[in-house]
């Protein structure tokens, strides 16, 4: 819920006062910050991480979806590379990184992202039928073809 990271918020920030250099407390940070909406602070605490730790997934994925809230997808794309480099066996790297795909209408990109997903977990998304699911966007790629 949001109260609970805004009670995280009031911690980082008692920890920070001492001026504090842990890039784990900055991600952890720029979570809150994303969860509570403030998206610009999140990607600056973010950013603070990666100068730190530029070995961290977490942040890359963090990065990646702050861009997907601006709607900046091809960006997002290169900071989930970013992070599956680093650790490429997290489900949600890959299906956060699908729906990017999706929202660039780069459907079979997004059909083999979802699918990775799914391989490493078959609920990634809370998605209750993978394969009713690949299907659906296996077919999207037929329906834009039909509508062009």
């Amino acid at each position: 819920s949001i109260e609970r990271y805004d009670e995280s918020l009031k911690i980082l920030d008692e920890v920070f006062k001492d001026s504090y250099e842990n890039p784990q407390a900055y991600m952890l940070k720029a979570d809150a910050l994303f969860e509570t909406k403030r998206i610009d602070e999140a990607l600056d605490n973010v950013n603070k991480s990666l100068e730190m730790n530029p070995k961290i997934s977490y942040s890359w994925y963090l990065k990646a979806k702050i861009f997907m809230d601006k709607s900046d997808f091809k960006n997002a794309l290169r900071y989930f590379d970013e992070a599956l480099s680093i650790d490429n066996t997290v489900d949600c790297y890959f299906f956060d990184k699908a729906s990017c795909y999706l929202n660039l209408f780069e459907y079979d990109k997004a059909y083999e992202s979802y699918k990775k997903a799914f391989e490493l977990n078959p609920h990634s998304g809370d998605i209750a039928n993978a394969d009713i699911f690949l299907d659906f966007i296996r077919d999207l790629k037929s329906v834009e073809l039909i509508s062009d």
